[in-house]
């Protein structure tokens, strides 16, 4: 994982999520987490994807974003592989639209587990599902 701050090309982040996600967040969002301490990513190797994460007493995966053309190539699997491995002691929990239901298959594929369904959690007013991954 690399510390959000250490990044050499944030603004391929920003990009990346404004273009290839449903839910991005607007430049200010990113600038109040950009220098934060607790705040890092994963690279995926072959590709260009990425995932956000919050750490504090547990992991919180903000996003795993890939391009379109990349999908469904392992890239976002080898990403949580990637955070499980980080991870160590710690749960890992995130929160998933319902509807996206390659990515609920994907992260229970993966060891997590839904704990919880938030109505109206999104802007468009859709809900989501909260997994965690426990470390045990």
């Amino acid at each position: 994982m690399i510390s959000l701050s250490e990044v050499d090309n944030f603004h391929h982040l920003i990009t990346l999520d404004q273009n290839e996600i449903a839910y991005p967040w607007n430049d200010k969002q990113w600038e109040l987490i950009k220098n934060h301490p607790n705040y890092y990513c994963i690279f995926s190797n072959e590709g260009s994807g990425f995932a956000l994460i919050h750490e504090t007493d547990v992991y919180h995966l903000l996003k795993i974003v890939t391009p379109e053309k990349e999908r469904r190539s392992g890239h976002a699997k080898k990403i949580i592989k990637a955070l499980i491995d980080n991870a160590k002691r710690k749960n890992v929990y995130l929160e998933v639209a319902t509807h996206n239901l390659a990515a609920i298959k994907l992260y229970e594929s993966n060891g997590f587990l839904i704990v919880d369904r938030v109505s109206n959690y999104y802007s468009d007013n859709s809900d989501c599902l909260k997994m965690l991954y426990s470390a045990k």
